[in-house]
């Protein structure tokens, strides 16, 4: 949406005809001229989104605010591992922001818990410039196709000058196990991790809790307790609120890690929800042709290979108004 200003010249019309076919006068008064001066572009959407076959952070990357007006801002937390579908979904935090010009923003994508890849386990938690996902511990009796899966990492953007955050996408929980366990003919199936905490709108909110028997101590980034199947790591986010999983004393209290906390704040800005109704207006300038960001109140697959974090920052209107200086009549 643009807002167009149009400048109204009064210039004055005397358009002076003469008697018997004589031609126009030169001088012309009290005719109107509108003239549309608001020719500036609208600021692209400017995003990153991790590889999906890496648990990398992004990095913090510097964006400065080109114009007043309201943008759109969303992130989403790394996917936890683990295989059959049980790795918690990184969290999806969506607000719309109204920034003023030159303001100086930062944010960064955590990345997504560990893979399988060309054969190879990685069972770490995926990295984060803000709060990255436990690790996945190993199994005491089993081999690696046992061990726990590693948490997300966390998303994030915060004013670049104060550090001050704005918005936290949280990484989602690894599960526990990675197959099912068949010791003396008894079941031990793996335990999905829980999914980072998603908001629309301001506050915050806890992740779910990943299954069976957490630790009751740890925190973000806290890796899974000493297990002999094997737990999972909690997933990154606010205030180090989730916990990784624990071990009870047996197979059966293997546990997976509980999601990370997300937030939004204002930090001194006006912030709204950006609903549906808002996705639906702005929907063209909402999605990019040719990515995979994955922006949905329950995105992420939360299978083996997972999605990676994401943050996009999209302009949506301005309610400015060009200003102008009335223009002197130079006809006179």
């Amino acid at each position: 949406m643009k807002t167009k200003t149009k400048v109204v010249l009064t210039l004055g019309l005397l358009s002076l005809l003469a008697l018997g076919g004589l031609t126009q006068s030169k001088y012309v008064r009290h005719s109107t001229i509108e003239m549309d001066i608001t020719h500036e572009t609208d600021p692209k959407p400017t995003g990153v989104a991790n590889p999906n076959n890496s648990n990398d952070a992004s990095g913090w990357i510097a964006y400065t605010v080109p114009k007043n007006g309201y943008y759109a801002v969303q992130l989403r937390g790394g996917d936890g591992f683990g295989g059959s579908n049980l790795g918690g979904r990184g969290g999806v935090v969506e607000a719309v922001y109204y920034f003023t010009q030159g303001t100086e923003l930062e944010y960064s994508a955590g990345g997504k818990a560990g893979w399988i890849y060309n054969g190879t386990y990685n069972y770490t938690g995926g990295r984060s410039d803000y709060s990255a996902g436990g690790n996945g511990t190993p199994s005491a009796t089993a081999g690696a196709d046992y061990q726990g899966g590693g948490g997300g990492g966390a998303s994030a953007l915060r004013l670049k000058t104060s550090g001050n955050l704005l918005v936290v996408a949280a990484g989602g929980g690894g599960s526990a196990l990675q197959k099912t366990y068949r010791p003396l003919f008894t079941d031990y199936p793996p335990r999905k991790g829980g999914d980072g905490g998603s908001l629309n709108g301001s506050g915050t909110q806890i992740g779910v809790a990943g299954q069976n028997d957490r630790s009751n101590q740890g925190k973000n980034a806290y890796q899974g307790g000493a297990a002999l199947l094997g737990s999972g790591g909690g997933g990154g986010g606010l205030g180090d609120t989730a916990r990784g999983g624990g071990d009870g004393g047996g197979y059966s209290d293997t546990g997976s890690g509980d999601g990370g906390t997300s937030l939004v704040q204002g930090g001194g800005f006006a912030v709204t929800a950006l609903t549906t109704a808002h996705r639906t207006l702005f929907a063209a300038k909402l999605s990019i042709a040719g990515t995979n960001f994955n922006f949905t109140s329950t995105a992420g697959s939360g299978n083996s290979l997972g999605i990676a974090g994401q943050a996009r920052i999209t302009f949506l209107y301005s309610e400015d108004q060009a200003e102008h200086t009335n223009i002197p009549n130079i006809y006179k």
